[in-house]
């Protein structure tokens, strides 16, 4: 912005009024001019940021309940495996039992080894912008109840990173007796009583640490859900959060209880 002197001399109190009455108004038309623009620009860029943040609840949205029916065709599997060893036990390690695949919920998607396929929820938008710094763009309690959304993602996290602790410990113990690598097929026969009983015991705690990350999921999945809805207090996210463990239910098949009798019929 540039202030040029009169073209001509200023002779009177008069002209040198009117000339910076002038500039005054240019001024100040100048600054709201950028002031409008900046407005505009900051407008913009606040819908695009909400357009994102709400796409991307809405892909979450559709993840988790992926990862729903993943996590509950891996505790499945897992009973199943630990109804094996618990039958391969009581028949004194007379069965001959083939090591049952892990399920396969969606072949278009990358499955860990042992068939079911599990995705984290995304915060790539959520990331960027506060990376960019313009999470301020947003209303305070928008940019709270994505704040919140994000924490509850990071615990998801956490839970998942400790419960592939339990998921790696079983992968060393069947590699042990691996009768294939790729996939992994421990043979049960080759186990004693004592490793039959070590066996039971990591895939227990490998139940448990699946079962943790779906408890996590369904407090993820009830802060998505209110946020998509347009929750706006920290009492809207609480409720949504609980509800959801209340409301969304385990698919998980439990296998019968393992008798010494049922255990030699088997063939």
């Amino acid at each position: 912005m540039e202030v040029h002197p009169p073209e001509h001399p200023l002779h009177t109190w008069k002209d040198f009024w009117i000339h910076l009455g002038t500039i005054t108004v240019g001024l100040l038309i100048a600054l709201a001019l950028e002031d409008a623009a900046q407005f505009v620009h900051h407008r913009h860029q606040r819908n695009e940021l909400e357009i994102r943040l709400h796409d991307e609840a809405l892909r979450n949205k559709r993840i988790v309940e992926h990862d729903f029916k993943a996590l509950d065709a891996g505790m499945s599997w897992l009973l199943a495996i630990n109804h094996d060893v618990q039958a391969m036990r009581a028949s004194g390690g007379k069965l001959k039992l083939p090591y049952r695949p892990g399920p396969d919920i969606d072949p278009a998607q990358q499955s860990n080894s042992d068939g079911y396929q599990y995705l984290n929820p995304s915060n790539a938008a959520w990331a960027s912008a506060r990376d960019a710094g313009i999470l301020a763009l947003l209303p305070d309690e928008q940019a709270l109840v994505y704040s919140r959304l994000n924490r509850v993602r990071d615990l998801v996290i956490d839970v998942w990173n400790a419960s592939n602790v339990k998921w790696d410990d079983r992968r060393a113990f069947e590699a042990r007796f691996a009768i294939s690598y790729l996939p992994l097929r421990p043979d049960l026969s080759r186990m004693s009583d004592a490793q039959l009983d070590e066996y039971s015991s990591l895939l227990m705690r490998d139940y448990i640490g699946t079962e943790s990350n779906k408890e996590v999921l369904k407090l993820y999945y009830g802060t998505n859900e209110a946020v998509l809805a347009g929750a706006i207090t920290d009492d809207e996210l609480g409720k949504a959060m609980y509800g959801a463990l209340r409301q969304i239910k385990d698919n998980v098949v439990q296998p019968p209880p393992v008798t010494p009798e049922a255990a030699a019929s088997k063939p």
